[in-house]
């Protein structure tokens, strides 16, 4: 049987040696080249990430928003109740800030210091109820870079006659960090005081006549203008009792439209701030 199966053996290494001569003559002289760059280019770099420098100025008025803080004490001697609203501005840790906070924390302590010493000195009739003291205060400016505040105080000093009622104002420009004068309202040069003067003259005299009105108190003199206000209407004019009319009649207030003032407004200045 053995000796049946070689040829058929022998046969078949003659077909695989053949096939694999086949494929040897086929084959290419040469083997095909693989082309590598000569240089590496550098990886990509990431892009420089963009900087936007920060405003000089940054708005407060988006970052900040007014509060208050309120005091309240009662003594025995002198016998008085005091109350008094502090504005409060929050929100951001900056010196414009800081100086807001300082400047009308030290204008409400003045005036609290000036009642204490006035109840120091009054007279406590048995059967009274001593002095009273009261401040608060309003925001007349719109939302914005400017914050007008008004300030309004009520006190009895014990044993007078009747209570008394007086107003301060705080005008502050959050942008600058700083407080505004009237005259940085105006063109350099400009004769604002006798502007609003021929104005508020003519408006009282028209609401109280010539029996009540005391002129002398709307003249052109700077004391007789330290009560402003800046509101969307226009620049608020206080008179405390007595300066323009007796105690019976009360404060007088006068807005003066910026209309009015049109020609010595300064366009740069801070009433344009209202405009935006």
């Amino acid at each position: 049987m053995i000796q049946k199966n070689i040829p058929g053996f022998v046969f078949s290494l003659l077909c695989l040696s053949g096939v694999a001569c086949a494929m040897l003559t086929s084959a290419p002289e040469t083997p095909t080249e693989i082309a590598f760059p000569t240089e590496v280019p550098p990886p990509t770099a990431s892009p420089e990430p963009v900087f936007t420098p920060a405003p000089e100025v940054l708005r407060l008025d988006e970052t900040v928003f007014l509060t208050s803080e309120v005091i309240s004490e009662t003594n025995q001697t002198p016998l008085y109740t005091l109350s008094a609203q502090t504005p409060v501005l929050q929100g951001l840790a900056d010196p414009r800030v800081t100086r807001f906070n300082q400047t009308v924390a030290a204008l409400v302590q003045e005036e609290v210091t000036a009642f204490k010493e006035m109840a120091q000195d009054a007279i406590n009739p048995p059967e009274g109820n001593g002095s009273f003291f009261e401040l608060g205060f309003t925001v007349l400016s719109p939302p914005g870079d400017l914050i007008s505040l008004q300030f309004l105080i009520n006190g009895y000093s014990a044993g007078a006659a009747h209570p008394y009622h007086y107003t301060r104002t705080f005008n502050y420009q959050l942008s600058t960090g700083q407080e505004l004068t009237l005259d940085q309202l105006f063109l350099p040069g400009a004769d604002y005081l006798n502007a609003l003067a021929n104005y508020c003259q003519t408006e009282l005299q028209q609401r109280l006549g010539s029996e009540v009105f005391f002129v002398e108190g709307a003249g052109p003199q700077p004391e007789n203008y330290q009560n402003w206000n800046l509101s969307f209407e226009g620049l608020v004019i206080t008179f405390d009792e007595y300066q323009v009319a007796p105690y019976a009649a009360g404060p007088q207030t006068v807005v003066v439209p910026y209309s009015a003032l049109a020609d010595i407004l300064d366009p740069q200045g801070p009433v344009a701030a209202l405009e935006t």
